[in-house]
């Protein structure tokens, strides 16, 4: 059993200067596999790293299966943590890599052959044990640096940006090993990066920090779908969300969003939640994906239709992202076009009303 709780834990540097965690609260569960994302400066490689025991906790208390170890030394706390770096020994061939934390155990040498064979045969470097890190792609380091962790059977994986040195390819390849190795290992693995599909394609629950401070913590699925506020709605999803300026206007009949020259009916069901805006305006959502070529389908008779100038087309294969202007502000749609679409093509796009999120302009929060 392997459960993380941290309890209002902060992190300060300079003498209490400068705090990088103002107060931290958050429950990892056993065998789950959790991503911390955020932008650069946010605070989750410190977070990371005081798991680990690389950076000692300020106030509060940190748990590893229920025993405080803001003290434990790192060497105690049964953690093993893979680096951006790969941090392998240059001199040593993989397979003396990949054993050498066990020697100095004093672990049988029958035993240490066993567990490395292991990891080597479910990472597939079986064929690179006797050469040296300087030999191997950075595909290769990084799954040796994986296997040398894997072998001490620890109780948790600390991932701090492993892929972030390799190519698009290597880092789509190694996203998907990573995922089965947590699946086959059955161990708590806790992954930090600043890519957001890395953290939707692995997590099973994912932690969205900005500041030192946790902004949403839940599934994929529920921070695409009903991100808390505009910080999460943008970073969540590739390209990010789209925010426009509009005006609730309730009406004998209904309610309606005004922005650009366009009027947009409200779903009823979103009525009571935007009656206090009536008259004010608020930040409407949409991501670039949400909107169409064709008119909607079904009952749903909110949303509108926009015609708008295509400023830049890219094409990507499958789908192509249109860059357009509303007012003083580009936005972008991703498409799927019937036909080739080139910069300065006008281009009707069709907006769905139960797709959207309102956005309280003043807190930035979920309406």
């Amino acid at each position: 059993m392997a459960t993380i709780k941290f309890r209002d834990v902060t992190k300060s540097f300079d003498n209490g200067k400068v705090t990088v965690i103002p107060g931290l609260s958050l429950d990892i569960k056993d065998k789950e596999f959790v991503v911390i994302v955020g932008p650069s400066g946010c605070g989750k490689s410190t977070t990371l790293r005081m798991i680990a025991g690389l950076e000692a906790v300020s106030s509060g208390e940190l748990m590893i299966d229920d025993r405080v170890v803001n003290d434990v030394p790192p060497k105690d706390r049964d953690i093993a943590m893979v680096f951006q770096s790969y941090a392998l020994y240059p001199h040593m061939t993989v397979y003396k890599n990949m054993a050498f934390a066990l020697k100095l155990k004093k672990i049988p040498k029958d035993e240490i052959d066993e567990k490395v064979m292991w990891a080597a045969k479910i990472l597939d470097i079986e064929p690179y044990l006797d050469r040296k890190p300087r030999a191997l792609s950075g595909g290769q380091r990084q799954r040796v640096a994986l296997g040398r962790a894997m072998v001490r059977n620890p109780k948790v994986f600390l991932l701090d940006e492993p892929l972030s040195n390799l190519d698009a390819k290597l880092r789509t390849e190694m996203r998907s090993q990573i995922t089965m190795l947590h699946k086959k290992l059955q161990t708590t693995f806790v992954y930090v990066t600043h890519d957001q599909t890395e953290a939707l394609t692995m997590a099973d629950r994912i932690v969205v920090m900005d500041k030192g401070v946790i902004q949403q913590y839940d599934t994929p699925q529920k921070l695409y779908d009903e991100p808390v506020n505009m910080f999460v709605a943008g970073f969540i999803g590739s390209p990010q969300m789209n925010f426009i300026d509009a005006k609730v206007i309730k009406e004998n009949n209904g309610m309606k969003l005004s922005f650009s020259g366009y009027e947009l009916e409200i779903p009823e069901e979103k009525h009571e939640a935007l009656n206090a805006y009536d008259g004010k305006e608020i930040i409407l959502g949409i991501r670039p994906e949400q909107f169409l070529t064709k008119p909607p389908s079904g009952n749903d008779k909110s949303g509108c239709t926009l015609n708008v100038t295509a400023e830049i087309a890219e094409m990507t294969g499958s789908e192509t992202n249109i860059y357009f202007s509303l007012g003083s502000s580009t936005h972008i749609a991703r498409i799927k076009p019937e036909k080739k679409i080139s910069g300065g093509d006008t281009v009707k796009l069709y907006i769905e009303g139960s797709v959207l999120h309102y956005f309280d302009k003043d807190t930035t929060y979920a309406i």
